[in-house]
């Protein structure tokens, strides 16, 4: 009988015991030092390319870029850059809100670009399509991989 009491109070206390937590690890939330950013004119590629048209297109170059991208914050009532070809300024409360809603979507950032209010992040799949269309979100492009090229003067 005594065994039976302490297999229904053990069962009971376990039963009472927290959840395990959430299988799905993610990335702690950046901590940097968020200021102020300036507003400034920049080019547009003469044609959208498809990630500025297609969340799929998106998706996809981001995964072939293993995750990594870049991702500009905006304040919620600005225009995005790729609308006008100006960069509105971006105040520190925005780029703070933007790492909470990186954090928020598993996204790791893996350097900050202060002077423009932009990250380097990896994110897991899914995460450009939801945080693409955000308020606090400029652009989101794939990690770009320039050549240099050299022109070789004749003497």
């Amino acid at each position: 009988m005594r065994f039976a009491i302490a297999g229904i109070v053990l069962l009971v206390t376990a039963a009472c015991a927290d959840p395990p937590a959430a299988t799905r690890a993610c990335p702690p939330r950046f901590v940097g030092q968020a200021q102020d950013v300036p507003g400034v004119a920049m080019d547009r590629p003469p044609e959208p390319r498809p990630w500025d048209t297609s969340t799929t297109a998106l998706e996809a170059a981001i995964a072939q870029e293993d995750g990594h991208a870049t991702i500009a914050f905006k304040a919620p009532d600005s225009a995005r850059v790729m609308d006008t070809g100006w960069r509105a300024a971006v105040p520190a409360s925005a780029i703070r809100q933007g790492f909470d809603l990186l954090a928020a979507n598993c996204v790791a950032v893996l350097g900050y670009f202060e002077f423009i209010g932009a990250a380097h992040v990896r994110m897991p799949p899914g995460a450009p399509t939801a945080l693409r269309d955000n308020a606090l979100v400029d652009y989101i492009e794939p990690r770009q991989r320039q050549s240099l090229q050299a022109i070789v003067a004749e003497r």
